[in-house]
């Protein structure tokens, strides 16, 4: 079991190995030899023995956290607040717990035991061997294994040592290691600490609070701090943080040129929040020279330290002392630290006296009860720790803790959740017993499952607050946890030789209930030695802003835009009494003109960013405004388009009465009404906004755009609305392709439909393939997009027809003027009407005044083809009087030119119809009104008549 827990942690050596095996022979053996003699235990006999694991020494000084004896002095802290707790278990003394006065414990038979405290020399291996041998030590000389364990310090250890206390069924409590994993619902160790997720989100909302917000933060961890950077890394996104991790390697295998270029990767990120996730504090030492070699200890870096390298109960064993603005000093200057607060530390937040000393302080000036017991402990108590000593004398690490050291040393970090671990074992030892009615012998045959069972169920007030476990785990419940945030600033004091070292400050307490509350008199001080925050914001070696070309390249296409439309509607204006004009619609091309120029105006919407000085809220309205001008501007050409041909097309109908253009401005509505309504709807819900998002982390790459949550379900029925528009226009282009050239718009049509088709066909898919990687390419495509749309419209549509009506006044006798064109419509008549008739239309007028200033008009129509099939109708001629059609008098110099004839019908009811076109002055109406259809729809009675409307 241990040789697979240790082969999933990477390390597969085989000596280690092979001594793993004896380790579990000989384990084996003695769990079976206690299983023969548990029996005989008595059952009145209920008592707990604890060992504890703690380091007093280091197997390799790079594996441990302080110098020697840094570290036998907290080890030494850490047994003494074990026994006092014991102690006061024992003796029911509620100076510290009052739950000890209340009827769990008082009815309960249980004793704590110790006698035994092992050294791990911070390895694993040896750790385990300690616990192994802890099972020949039991009081009835039986090997036994122990009630409790507590400790080891360090992740790695704690872990190698849990596999053998569950095969034990010993209860595991760890006091000091974040371990998610360690902490496991399945597991037999619970711990009186934050998880790595619990201590991730206190971290990250501090990192977020108004006014300091940061929106990255970068990462530098190793293989034992693994779990809080990846809590950290899912745990940001959530809070708008965003966690770059780098994975530092281990510190054996770092060099100097590997940490160099460890820290080229750091700033090529543009990060300037960095959190150096390291265990070891020598690590800081190694790596402030190098940092002010690449100039990152700059004002605008801010550096945050792991608790695990920062001792604050001790920073001068931790980081020493060093020359002030050195490397170090400065890299150090203006930090940042999260730790957790023991019960006596948190005293200190409602003093407004930063220099007063929580140890100075009494019960009857309200100290605290901790403090209070730890000073009264005497000579007797020091000596009994001394005993428990693990080192021999002849140890290099071996040293005694002097009578008065409980009066003139403070408890080291994290002793009040030592003293609250032991608690928690007699407490939940009393609960199980008082749940299920059994002594000693249950005690044993459950071992550590009884336990951990019952330190779940029980709350009570210890050394260093509330404690309680989270349903459904294994470690304390955050909302009775307190963690502060500390400020490193350089210590006031120096040496003989004028080195310094550093101070930590606390700033601010967190709360699950209260959230972050400042510290009374207290102000974060940063490196410049100023009271405001670095900037939040990261240092981007590539921003994608717009080149001053591309800029230049889309100012040009959007005044050619412009130019092409606004000429056009002028241009359309000048000449709009000429045939050529006045034939297409005047008023529906300066529509398309005025369209074009505001669908080219799209080009100047996305043509700024950041780097033309533009701020956020002047980039959401140009982002807000370009979907408004290129749809309004679609809708407005193909409306004006489809609306100009559905005229003509009702024209040649040949209806008695005029068609105006208010008759046919109804879908124009209809599509504009819907897409105003869906470009509002857009706007108010979900409107465009300005987004730069990072796009690549190393080196550092924004990239900035206009983007919409739900942009294809406004998207997407605009461009069915504009779909809609173009086939109904070529719909209606097709239909009038008869019609002669001079009043039909077929080729511009479906040429300037072709362009649009072509354009989206090759510009989409290149703009989709662009995506983010340029943003000059992506403008140049996006302009030159609208660009085809707005000039296709003018150019092919508007300017010729103005080009048409130039020529015409240039050259006017280069038109023919011959009469005879064509029948409209009679080639695609079915072959079995038809035959194979041809049908041509002579016409001339004869005018004669009438004393009403009217004039007197006939037309001679010869048919030869005939559609008739009797032969002594073909080719006959038929004399048409117009003077009951007072119409066409009605204006100077009308020249009528019948261009589809009547198809004569052999039955009585056949249809006559045909089209006839004017050249009007300046003082009739612009309108088609004043273009006249000729219509016949009467019975054969010897007498046709030829209808003008």
């Amino acid at each position: 079991f241990y040789y697979i827990s240790i082969k999933k942690r990477g390390r597969r050596n085989k000596q280690l190995s092979i001594m793993m095996l004896r380790q579990s022979a000989t384990l084996f053996v003695l769990l079976a030899y206690f299983e023969a003699t548990k029996a005989t235990i008595a059952n009145d006999e209920v008592s707990c023995r604890i060992v504890t694991l703690l380091p007093f020494s280091a197997k390799s000084e790079e594996f441990f956290r302080y110098q020697s004896p840094e570290q036998s002095r907290i080890s030494f802290s850490y047994v003494a607040a074990a026994q006092l707790a014991m102690d006061h278990f024992n003796a029911r003394n509620a100076s510290i717990s009052p739950n000890l006065d209340q009827d769990l414990a008082q009815n309960c038979p249980l004793q704590l035991t110790s006698h035994q405290v092992f050294d791990t020399n911070y390895v694993a291996t040896t750790a385990t061997r300690r616990l192994i041998d802890s099972m020949m030590y039991s009081s009835s000389c039986t090997p036994e294994p122990p009630c409790a364990l507590l400790g080891p310090v360090g992740s790695h250890v704690a872990h190698g040592v849990q596999t053998v206390a569950t095969a034990m069924g010993t209860s595991q409590v760890v006091f000091g290691e974040e371990d998610d994993d360690l902490h496991s619902s399945e597991s037999s160790a619970v711990g009186l600490m934050l998880t790595a997720t619990q201590r991730a989100q206190v971290m990250t909302g501090f990192l977020q609070r108004p006014g300091f917000e940061r929106d990255f933060l970068l990462v530098s961890h190793t293989v034992e701090t693994t779990p809080l950077t990846q809590a950290l890394t899912e745990i940001g996104p959530s809070q708008d943080l965003q966690v770059l991790p780098f994975f530092d390697k281990e510190p054996g295998d770092e060099t100097t040129e590997y940490r160099s270029g460890l820290l080229d990767d750091y700033k090529r990120t543009g990060i300037k929040t960095i959190f150096f996730n390291h265990h070891d504090a020598s690590d800081l030492a190694a790596y402030a020279p190098l940092l002010e070699e690449k100039g990152m200890l700059t004002d605008e870096y801010l550096y945050i330290f792991s608790h695990e390298a920062f001792a604050l109960d001790n920073i001068e064993a931790t980081v020493g002392h060093y020359a002030p603005d050195s490397p170090l000093d400065k890299f150090l200057r203006g930090g940042m630290v999260f730790d957790r607060l023991d019960g006596f530390r948190r005293l200190q937040t409602s003093s407004t006296d930063e220099s007063e000393d929580v140890f100075e302080q009494t019960s009857e000036t309200g100290g605290d009860a901790f403090i209070n017991s730890w000073k009264s402990l005497g000579p007797k108590f020091v000596q009994r720790i001394n005993d428990l000593q693990p080192l021999s004398q002849d140890h290099p690490s071996y040293t005694e803790i002097p009578d008065d050291y409980f009066q003139t040393t403070t408890p080291a970090q994290y002793s009040s959740y030592v003293y609250d671990s032991v608690m928690a074992i007699g407490l939940g030892g009393c609960q199980q017993l008082a749940t299920t009615g059994e002594s000693r012998r249950r005690l044993q045959e459950e071992g550590g499952d009884l336990h951990i069972e019952g330190m779940k169920q029980i709350s009570f007030r210890g050394a260093s607050g509330q404690v309680a476990f989270a349903e459904g785990t294994n470690v304390l419940d955050p909302i009775h946890s307190t963690i502060g945030v500390f400020n490193i600033r350089p210590s006031n004091s120096t040496q003989n030789d004028e080195n310094r070292t550093a101070e930590a400050a606390l700033l601010a307490e967190w709360t699950k209930h209260g959230g972050w509350i400042n510290v009374d008199g207290t102000t974060f001080v940063y490196r410049d030695g100023s009271t405001t925050p670095p900037s939040r914001k990261r240092e981007v070696l590539e921003t994608n802003y717009l080149s001053t070309s591309s800029k230049v390249f889309g100012y040009i296409l959007f005044c050619t835009c412009w130019l092409l439309g606004l000429s056009g509607i002028v241009l359309i204006h000048l000449f709009r009494n000429d045939t050529a004009i006045k034939a297409s619609q005047p008023v529906f091309l300066q529509l398309l003109s005025f369209g074009s120029v505001i669908m080219g105006t799209t080009i100047l919407t996305f043509s700024f960013d950041e780097g033309g000085g533009w701020s956020q809220r002047q980039l959401e309205v140009a982002c807000i405004s370009t979907p408004w001008f290129f749809f309004v501007g679609q809708l407005m050409v193909f409306s004006a388009l489809f609306t100009k041909l559905w005229r003509l097309d009702r024209v040649l109908q040949f209806r008695r009465r005029a068609v105006s253009v208010w008759d046919v401005m109804a879908p124009l509505t209809i599509l504009f009404g819907v897409g105003l309504v869906i470009l509002i709807a857009w706007t108010v819900v979900d409107p465009y906004t300005w987004n730069r998002e990072l796009i690549q982390m190393i080196p550092a790459e924004t990239y900035g755009e206009c983007e919409s949550n739900h942009f294809w379900a406004f998207f997407g029925p605009l461009m069915s609305l504009i779909v809609i528009a173009e086939l109904a226009t070529a719909f209606f282009a097709l239909k009038t392709s008869d019609v002669p050239d001079g009043v039909n718009d077929t080729n511009s049509v479906m040429y300037t439909l072709g362009a649009h088709l072509q354009a989206w066909s090759i510009g989409v898919p290149i703009l989709a393939v662009l995506g983010n990687t340029n943003a000059d390419a992506t403008f140049f495509g996006r302009a030159l997009l609208i660009f085809v749309f707005s000039v296709s419209c003018t150019l092919l549509t508007v300017h010729t027809k103005v080009y048409q009506a130039y020529l015409a006044r240039v050259n006017p006798h280069s038109k023919r003027k011959d009469g005879r064109v064509r029948i409209s419509g009679l080639a695609s008549a079915p072959s079995s009407m038809v035959g194979h008739a041809s049908t041509y239309v002579r016409s001339s007028m004869d005018r004669s005044s009438n004393v009403n200033g009217t004039e007197s008009m006939s037309i001679k129509a010869a048919t030869r083809g005939s559609l008739s099939s009797d032969p002594t109708e073909r080719n006959e001629s038929k004399q048409f009087d117009l003077e009951e059609f007072p119409a066409l008098s009605q204006s100077q110099g009308n020249i009528v030119k019948i261009q589809e004839a009547a198809s004569e019908n052999p039955k009585p009811d056949g249809l006559i119809t045909g089209y006839a076109e004017q050249n009007l002055d300046q003082k009739n109406d612009d309108h088609l009104e004043n273009s006249n259809a000729i219509q016949h729809s009467e019975e054969f009675s010897g007498k046709q008549d030829l209808r003008f409307i």
